[in-house]
């Protein structure tokens, strides 16, 4: 079930892309001076997750990078301040949030968040949207998941008030600037099983802050997921308890989520705080 991984040496379209994409950048002023005091440059990595994921379009590109640092430096510092793994190992350890080894259908790559595994007392919203940025972040680091995107598969078993009443206006904004306005993330389906009726009820509120074309991409599974979820996600690549073939350490990509717990990493998303 595992494709090729794909060759990340630029092709000759990103070379002509990324110098086009400088180019933009350099002639911007209001972007030259977000980056005032960064001592770090835009690698050519960093540019082309944004250049994949918006299908080559340098202008939508160039305008979700500007968005990007809008967001860092101005509207969320203090959040960015802290984007690195140490800062939030104890979201990390909890395993609320982890990646599917294998792929789906479409060759996307399956964030799975486990509401069960989340205690906000312990682990505030703010360390979650760190946690889950950093990790996709990870799968972002492949020109497959640039290109083809992410599927989100929610199991809201456990959901309930002192989740709900974390769940404001505001936090909602926050991470729908932070998450979906500005980074490479291109979720392409999320997929909703085991939700409470109090969980139904706060995701109605949540949808209506929500981009028009991720609300129509999310599907909601019952209580018995495996009759409509297989549809999208075989049983050969879940874990047991999600209806799957597989055993929980087989079916995660223990890899990606152990790398996070390394000094390597954590010194790696440390340089681009100076």
């Amino acid at each position: 079930m595992t494709p090729q991984k794909l060759l990340q040496i630029p092709t000759k379209q990103e070379k002509k892309c990324l110098v086009l994409l400088r180019k933009f950048i350099s002639e911007s002023p209001s972007l030259r001076q977000l980056q005032t005091g960064i001592s770090w440059e835009f690698s050519d990595d960093f540019l082309l997750r944004y250049i994949r994921s918006r299908g080559y379009n340098i202008n939508s590109a160039f305008e979700r990078l500007h968005v990007h640092m809008t967001t860092r430096i101005i509207l969320y510092p203090e959040l960015f301040s802290r984007l690195y793994p140490s800062a939030v190992y104890h979201m990390l350890k909890s395993r609320c949030a982890r990646v599917l080894k294998f792929r789906d259908f479409k060759n996307r790559r399956i964030l799975l968040f486990r509401i069960s595994e989340w205690n906000p007392e312990i682990v505030t919203v703010d360390d979650l949207l760190i946690g889950l940025m950093l990790i996709g972040w990870e799968i972002l680091g492949d020109m497959e998941t640039q290109i083809n995107g992410v599927v989100v598969l929610v199991d809201g078993c456990g959901f309930g008030f002192k989740h709900a009443k974390f769940v404001s206006p505001t936090v909602v904004k926050k991470w729908v600037e932070v998450v979906l306005k500005s980074t490479p993330f291109k979720c392409k389906k999320v997929h909703i099983i085991n939700a409470p009726t109090i969980f139904n009820m706060t995701l109605s509120i949540v949808k209506m802050m929500l981009p028009t074309k991720l609300g129509r991409r999310i599907h909601f599974h019952g209580h018995t997921p495996s009759t409509t979820l297989h549809k999208y996600l075989p049983p050969q690549i879940l874990p047991e308890f999600l209806g799957g073939e597989l055993s929980e350490q087989v079916a995660m990509d223990n890899i990606l989520h152990d790398e996070l717990f390394t000094k390597a990493k954590n010194d790696y998303y440390k340089m681009f705080l100076k």
